[in-house]
């Protein structure tokens, strides 16, 4: 029984549970419905909200594109107007479109030029004569002719594209014509010569742009100038012409002159008539100017005549403004000023010459800082064009300019006195401002300034015999016949002491010079000698005390292929490329202790000298563990010393030297041996042999000589050169100069390889012997140096460049670009690998404050120039 009741109260309390959870379930679902209802709601208003800003967005960017579209409806009717008004008064009678689209072509725009001619009234002259001629076809005609002549529309440097006939004298003109003409055709070169009547005065104006420019030039050239004047002149011609034709004619037919004159005088009679009443009243003083003179009869010749005159007057603006343009925009020289004194005749007006000479002046000046080379000969043109002329101070102005001009060309400050800038040009005058000079003296002469014109005369006669001594004796230089350039030297110097370049060539050049002999060899690809051939070679001794001397070899001028081809080398002995190398003198052997103990005793320039750094002591053997700075103090103090241009070979110098006309690998061949060059001998190059590997420096000269008689250029030391760093040859120059700009200036190559370096890839290495060999040991090249390949590295004067890229070809050292810290070394030493050695190899992995015991250097001076 109690089991049932507490079963049914159980159950009456689950019943109730069941329904509070029912309940409580229903409200929760109550209050969800409630909740999304609501939310619904919001959505919904929200939706509406934006819809209704979205609706008044668009409302509003189309109340907006409606406003644009009005404003530029305004606008382009506004514009339509204009356009109308501007093409109803548009004062050519083609449109811009015509002209706009005009083939040319688009490298050279040929400059358009648009005559506007005066409207003259005939009545003027009296009657209505309406059998005078056509103004404007007479004037545009006239300017064909001219503009064909000397600046025809076919022409590749100052075409001129004349469209006569366009004009509309009646719509606009003047200043509005030229501003409605240049806001359609800015694109386009215009020249606009104006001719324009104001009563009984004439103006001659121009309006001008070029490609490109924001604005036009408008100016008057001519104004207030009398035309009728200008006629009566003919007229008077014809008077004075009929004067004496009647005379002739009264002689002949016996009669008096009042018959011939009613018979045949027509016109001229009653012209003379008035002409003679003039010529009476200024005979006796009187002013006619302000007399009321019967008017004279004019003709249709007399309008020929104003016609011409305006053809010379607008050919006058027209060809200098054309100069101008393409002085300026093309680079074309003008060719005016020539044609000045035939345009001028019969033109009696100062301001239009004045105008025109002192346009050309201003753009002169204008141009000297940005084309100097050009404003000489410029000014020197149009001063012996202006000597034609009756006022000889257009020309002497011109003159003075232009002898300034020069001597400021050539760093020289001209004095005032045009006689004093004439001496100032004696110590720089060459054999190639001998046309210049021509010209000068034909000026000088035509200006009747006779003293000068004989002073320039005798300046350039001395200055080409002078020039032509100096000129044998660099061809002679080049040519390495240092002795006979010697002789060419001292001769004209007892003709020519006081000559500035004659003096400095031979400065640059010992007292005299000594021949040796020598045995280049050449072996095949084994490394077996196949010739040996006795060579001469020039040198020079500086004597650097105690008994010890310095051997230069005079290297002559020549070309080269620098560097690598494709599949031989490194990539930084690429991209091979042409070099023309002025003649030099080189170091017989790389620098010797001896010669570095001579030398480093000397006084300090910039850093001080160890006298002893080298790790293999020998007087004959080449100093080494010299840093590239140190190798250039050595030659500072050298050049002090002797008054000769010492510095280290650039890059090219010492290839060139090396190479000495070979093109093969090596100047022996298409190998090397340890016979030939002091290297690592345990390894070999292509299918030279293995030999000795001394493990030191020798003594220079040791080993075989290349062709010009430089030895030790392959092996023994890496040799310095004077170019900074650069990983190749790309933009290297091409004269032989040093290589400076863009490169590493730590840096600097290495050439030659040394005694330290074998081939890694070609068999297996022996055991160091540690050992130099004494310089000129092995025979030197066919220019008789010795140890061009191996014993040492040998510096060389450049800074350092990666390639040959933009290397000079000239010989000279290249500086530019180039790596200031670093320098080639050449040649090869003792320690370095056979393929080091070659020709080619540029080592440029040291810096130039590295010291080590297979770097050492030679040195270079110039053949009559400075380095």
């Amino acid at each position: 029984m109690g089991f049932y009741v507490v079963n049914g109260v159980i159950n009456l309390i689950n019943s109730q549970l069941a329904r509070q959870a029912t309940e409580k379930l229903e409200d929760k679902r109550q209050e969800f419905q409630k909740w999304q209802q609501l939310n619904n709601q919001e959505f919904q208003r929200e939706q509406f909200e934006k819809q209704k800003q979205l609706q008044k967005e668009l409302a509003e960017d189309n109340r907006q594109t409606q406003l644009k579209v009005a404003l530029e409806q305004r606008n382009t009717a506004r514009q339509v107007v204009q356009d109308q008004k501007l093409f109803q008064n548009w004062p050519l009678r083609i449109v811009p479109d015509q002209i706009l689209n005009a083939n040319h072509d688009e490298n050279l725009i040929s400059l358009r030029i648009i005559p506007a001619p005066p409207v003259i009234d005939f009545d003027q002259f009296g009657g209505n004569n309406k059998s005078f001629p056509n103004i404007e076809t007479g004037l545009a005609q006239g300017l064909r002719e001219f503009f064909n002549q000397h600046y025809s529309f076919q022409s590749t440097e100052r075409p001129i594209e004349l469209i006569d006939g366009g004009w509309d004298s009646k719509r606009y003109h003047g200043g509005a014509a030229i501003i409605g003409l240049f806001a359609l055709l800015k694109s386009e070169p215009m020249l606009i010569l104006e001719s324009q009547i104001d009563g009984d005065y004439l103006h001659l104006n121009v309006g001008y742009w070029g490609e490109g420019q924001q604005k036009y030039f408008y100016q008057s050239i001519i104004s207030n100038l009398p035309y009728r004047e200008v006629v009566y002149e003919s007229v008077k011609i014809r008077a004075r012409q009929w004067r004496e034709k009647r005379e002739q004619l009264a002689k002949q037919l016996n009669k008096s002159l009042e018959e011939i004159d009613r018979q045949y005088g027509s016109d001229n009679a009653f012209n003379l008539k008035i002409l003679q009443d003039e010529e009476a009243l200024k005979s006796a003083g009187i002013d006619s100017s302000d007399l009321a003179t019967q008017p004279y009869k004019v003709t249709a010749k007399d309008f020929e005549y104003l016609c011409q005159f305006l053809v010379k007057c607008q050919s006058l603006v027209g060809g200098w403004i054309a100069d101008i343009h393409y002085l300026i925009h093309h680079n074309v020289p003008p060719i005016l000023p020539k044609l000045i004194p035939d345009l001028m005749r019969g033109i009696d007006d100062p301001k239009l010459l004045k105008t025109i000479v002192s346009g050309y002046r201003q753009v002169y000046e204008a141009l000297e800082n940005e084309r100097p080379a050009w404003m000489p000969e410029l000014a020197l043109d149009l001063a012996d064009s202006l000597t034609a002329l009756p006022d000889k101070n257009w020309a002497r102005e011109q003159l003075d300019y232009s002898v300034k001009s020069w001597l400021r060309l050539r760093g020289i400050n001209p004095p005032n006195n045009l006689e004093q800038a004439i001496k100032a040009m004696k110590p720089v005058v060459t054999v190639a401002d001998e046309v210049y000079f021509n010209k000068l003296h034909h000026c000088l002469a035509e200006l009747e300034s006779r003293q000068l014109a004989t002073q320039v005369k005798g300046l350039l006669s001395e200055q080409l015999s002078a020039e032509s001594f100096y000129q044998r004796s660099i061809k002679l230089l080049n040519s390495g016949q240092l002795q006979e350039a010697l002789s060419n030297l001292n001769a004209a110097l007892e003709r020519y002491p006081n000559h500035s370049q004659l003096n400095q060539l031979r400065r640059q050049l010992p007292s005299n010079a000594q021949f040796f002999d020598f045995q280049a060899v050449t072996v095949d690809s084994r490394g077996k000698e196949v010739k040996r051939e006795k060579k001469p070679a020039q040198y020079f001794t500086e004597n650097l005390g105690n008994d010890v001397t310095l051997e230069m070899v005079a290297i002559p001028a020549g070309q080269f292929k620098m560097g690598s081809p494709d599949g031989q080398g490194n990539d930084n002995e690429r991209p091979q490329h042409l070099v023309t190398v002025p003649a030099f003198f080189m170091g017989k052997y790389p620098i010797t202790q001896a010669q570095w103990k001579a030398v480093a005793s000397l006084p300090k320039i910039e850093c001080d000298l160890d006298l002893n750094p080298s790790k293999f002591s020998g007087n004959n053997r080449p100093v080494e563990q010299v840093s590239w700075y140190a190798a250039v103090e050595f030659c500072m103090r050298l050049s002090k010393a002797t008054g000769r241009d010492y510095r280290l070979p650039s890059e090219a110098q010492w290839e060139y030297a090396c190479r000495a006309g070979t093109t093969t690998p090596f100047y022996f061949g298409e190998t090397i041996t340890p016979d030939l060059a002091n290297y690592d001998g345990n390894s070999i190059y292509a299918q030279g042999p293995k030999g000795v590997y001394r493990q030191e420096t020798t003594p220079v000269g040791k080993f075989p000589p290349n062709a010009f008689g430089l030895y030790d250029m392959h092996g023994n030391v890496w040799e310095w050169c004077a170019d900074t760093g650069h990983d190749n040859y790309k933009d290297a120059p091409t004269d032989g100069s040093v290589w400076i700009e863009n490169g590493d200036d730590n840096r600097s190559p290495l050439r030659g390889g040394s005694w330290y370096f074998s081939i890694y890839a070609q068999g297996p290495k022996g055991v160091y012997r540690q050992e130099t060999t004494p310089v000129g040991k092995f025979p030197p090249n066919a220019f008789g140096l010795y140890d061009m390949h191996g014993n040492v590295w040998e510096w060389c004067a450049d800074t350092w460049h990666d390639n040959y890229k933009d290397a000079p070809t000239d010989g000279s050292v290249w500086i530019e670009n180039g790596d200031d810290n670093r320098s080639p070394l050449r040649g090869g030493s003792w320690y370095f690998y056979p393929s080091n050695c070659r020709s080619a190899y540029r080592n440029d992995h040291d810096r130039r404050v590295n010291v080590s015991s297979d770097h050492g250097f030679r040195v270079v001076c110039g053949a009559g120039r400075t380095l």
